[in-house]
């Protein structure tokens, strides 16, 4: 496993619940090597403008996340999550767009009050 592979991983839901989701890797974390995950989800109305990023059919990684829909990677539903969670990958997406969610995190977190 690598930052910017595409996986489905165990995150948690509101009523307490984990589920498979789509995430991807962000960064890990030693000495377990827990990961920092951001998830996707199907539904692009929630997106939040300058922060998460549209994945669609004219996204250079839309190919390459084989997630078989439009997603919105979701920079707001960062998670750290054990490796052991990690159920296996999907696909991936480009360095670019990697680079991209890092920098609108580190950004995000030093904006917030």
């Amino acid at each position: 496993m690598k930052a910017g592979d595409v996986v489905r991983v165990a995150l948690p839901q509101s009523d307490g619940h984990h589920k498979p989701r789509p995430a991807v890797l962000v960064a890990a974390f030693p000495p377990f090597g827990d990961w920092l995950v951001v998830g996707i989800s199907g539904s692009l109305g929630l997106a939040v403008p300058d922060l998460d990023i549209v994945i669609d059919r004219g996204h250079p990684s839309f190919e390459m996340a084989r997630l078989g829909f439009p997603g919105v990677i979701r920079l707001g539903h960062a998670h750290v999550v054990p490796v052991t969670w990690i159920e296996g990958q999907i696909g991936s997406i480009d360095p670019d767009t990697l680079q991209q969610i890092r920098e609108r995190l580190a950004v995000w977190i030093r904006r917030v009050k």
